[in-house]
């Protein structure tokens, strides 16, 4: 919802005069695109407004934080800005959100909807309201309650045993260990 799928969207409200308005966010790395929003925010700043109004979100899901997400994920501070990163990226906002406890039966749908317009402006609470449209600068204008409700959990597994790390769960990186052996990442207390 908050960008209409546009990887290269750019919070609209104060782009005219931004000198960079115009550059492809999704052919910056990640570090780049933190740059371009620090920019656009000193751009905001010299135009006198507010701080609490301005804005630097970015991508497809409007992210103010993107290296916060990358470093909290693993995510190479110089990756490409582009889909299959902000994809990745916007993993971190929905676990943020409750995903994972509601994909385990932690919280209902509706908790997790709430979560979920916590974290993305344009997504409304189950009450209709959103979470930032007292902000002066978002309203709530969607729901995915009902994407969410045809969500199926996944089979949890639910003992305590040292998992094996696979390739893909280290993101194809490899850490200096091997496939089956195990690593104590510390979440939610299970053992990887």
């Amino acid at each position: 919802l908050e960008s209409g799928g546009d990887y290269g969207s750019t919070f609209k409200k104060y782009l005219g005069g931004f000198s960079r308005k115009d550059e492809d966010i999704t052919k910056m790395t990640i570090n780049q695109v933190v740059q371009y929003q620090k920019d656009y925010i000193a751009h905001q700043r010299a135009l006198g407004i507010k701080k609490e109004h301005r804005s630097a979100a970015v991508g497809a899901y409007q992210m103010l934080y993107p290296d916060r997400a990358a470093r909290a994920l693993g995510i190479d501070l110089n990756s490409k800005f582009d889909q299959e990163t902000q994809d990745k990226l916007a993993e971190y906002y929905l676990n943020m959100a409750g995903q994972q406890d509601y994909l385990s039966g932690k919280i209902t749908a509706e908790q997790y909807n709430d979560g979920l317009a916590g974290q993305f402006a344009s997504i409304k609470k189950t009450d209709g309201s959103g979470v930032y449209d007292d902000d002066g600068l978002n309203s709530a204008y969607g729901t995915v309650l009902e994407e969410i409700k045809g969500t199926k959990a996944a089979p949890i597994e639910t003992d305590t045993k040292t998992k094996g790390i696979t390739p893909s769960f280290l993101g194809n990186r490899n850490y200096g260990l091997e496939t089956g052996q195990g690593l104590d990442v510390g979440v939610g207390g299970q053992m990887y």
